[in-house]
């Protein structure tokens, strides 16, 4: 289970019915519509112009990892690394192993394979936002007639 005990932090986790996607089909009405419904801001006309990148699963459990044991603002522990992980893989699990993994952020790009910083001096970047938070990250995940999102927020 997740839980947030900070009043500056939200954590989304949200999950619809979507039909299944044929390969090669478009992605892009389908996220849009998605963060339509849910109130976010939505991607525009095509979602791998706007900063958004696909992720493998690694990178995807690394990403949410991260987000989910560290605060964005100002580096904070939240959650035990281990248990962070574990709810990752849980999330992704709901997807089945045909999935697309999207995020706004490139921070799979700069973290350690265990979802940690690195030791040295580091940033990251990211793409059109779903929200209007300061810090913001996670992942889109599209698979198995499902389409959710483990998205968090935080504020400095």
């Amino acid at each position: 289970m997740l839980e947030s005990d900070e009043s500056w932090e939200r954590l989304e986790v949200r999950l619809l019915p979507t039909p299944e996607l044929e390969a090669g089909a478009e992605l892009t009405p389908v996220l849009n519509a998605f963060l339509s419904e849910l109130e976010l801001f939505t991607l525009g006309p095509d979602w791998s112009q706007t900063g958004w990148h696909e992720l493998t699963h690694e990178e995807a459990v690394r990403t949410l990892t991260y987000l989910l044991s560290e605060t964005m603002a100002y580096a904070q522990p939240k959650r035990e690394r281990l248990h962070a992980r574990e709810c990752a893989l849980a999330f992704l699990a709901l997807f089945g192993p045909s999935r697309r993994l999207l995020s706004n952020s490139d921070l799979h790009t700069v973290l350690l394979p265990d979802g940690s910083p690195p030791k040295t001096g580091w940033g990251y970047g990211s793409g059109r936002a779903l929200t209007p938070a300061t810090f913001e990250g996670g992942i889109v995940v599209v698979g198995a007639g499902r389409i959710g999102l483990l998205w968090v927020t935080d504020e400095d």
